[in-house]
């Protein structure tokens, strides 16, 4: 009522101040949206039912119904209407070998040759997202390692029923502390167009062998949550461990497999043997240590890695 007396905003100013200030995007079906400004600078906000995640200067994706909920501009949104809105956020951890510097922290050099769109387009993926980023991306996001690819598969069939089934995927980013970030380079990876759940969570990279939860991450606030750094334990197996275990009791992807057939072997070694003679540079598929550049250090993760026989533990989809 206090807000009704305080803030009295004809429809015409009310149209213009949500088109220009606050473009929020909303997931479900059915809803009108009405506004008006009680303030600024509120990140996060939730009603009893309604929640809404986003930063300042981000659309907004919510989860629920609601008479109302606080958006991410200090907005209150009124809903009208009824349907069911969809769409969670992954936020997960997962370290490269080929990158790890220490600690826990991996180094960030690729620079001007990270890749302005997806590297997942072909086999074994065949992924058909359009995620990319503009040129000016990795100057300003000095922290991002690579392209990182991550689905979300049904609980049933399980792992040990292959083929699984994939509900969603998503190409984004791995950062220099290991978190999995969208393509604004800051918030955990959106899945806006699939509904919350349970399922185990796959995180994929251009050329390191991938791996799986153990179990299907808990959800909370349509949010899954999953470290892979902290155990090689973390990693789904039915042998040996999935992933290797790094310096200071991290754990991280396999470096190494150049063609994606979750193993370190002689292929992937041709692969480095053909483009370490060319002085191949820029965003290439031996480069292990994702530094620009394919060179003996590469070969080194790669050899050190075939004589393990390293394998990956993924059931295929």
């Amino acid at each position: 009522k206090r807000l009704n007396q305080a803030m009295k905003i004809k429809s015409s100013t009310l149209l213009a101040c949500v088109l220009v200030l606050a473009p929020a995007m909303i997931m479900g079906q059915g809803y009108t949206l009405q506004s008006f400004v009680i303030g600024s600078g509120a990140v996060n906000g939730s009603s009893t039912n309604f929640k809404a995640q986003g930063t300042v200067g981000q659309s907004a994706i919510g989860t629920g119904t609601s008479t109302n909920f606080k958006g991410s501009w200090g907005f209150w949104y009124t809903l009208a209407g009824g349907g069911t809105s969809t769409g969670f956020v992954a936020d997960l951890e997962v370290l490269l070998e080929g990158a790890y510097a220490s600690a826990g922290v991996m180094n960030a050099t690729l620079g001007s040759s990270l890749a302005l769109s997806h590297p997942f387009g072909g086999p074994p993926w065949n992924y058909s997202g359009t995620e990319s980023v503009g040129a000016g991306f990795a100057a300003a996001h000095p922290d991002v390692v690579d392209w990182i690819f991550v689905q979300v598969r049904d609980t049933t069939p399980g792992p040990t029923s292959a083929p699984m089934s994939v509900a969603a995927e998503r190409a984004g980013f791995v950062k220099t502390d290991g978190s999995v970030v969208d393509t604004n380079g800051a918030d955990p990876l959106s899945f806006p167009t699939s509904s919350a759940g349970t399922y185990y969570v796959v995180v994929d990279h251009r050329n390191h062998i991938r791996a799986m939860t153990q179990n299907p991450p808990a959800s909370l606030n349509d949010t899954l949550t999953y470290d892979f750094t902290d155990s090689v334990a973390k990693a789904y197996t039915t042998g040996p461990p999935a992933m290797k275990a790094l310096a200071g009791g991290f754990a991280g992807l396999y470096a190494g497999d150049v063609n994606h057939d979750q193993q370190i072997t002689v292929g992937d070694f041709n692969t480095w043997l053909t483009q370490t003679k060319a002085s191949a540079t820029g965003y290439q598929d031996a480069d292990f240590n994702i530094d620009a550049q394919v060179l003996a250090s590469d070969f080194n993760l790669w050899l050190v890695n075939t004589k393990v026989s390293a394998t990956g533990q993924v059931p295929n989809p």
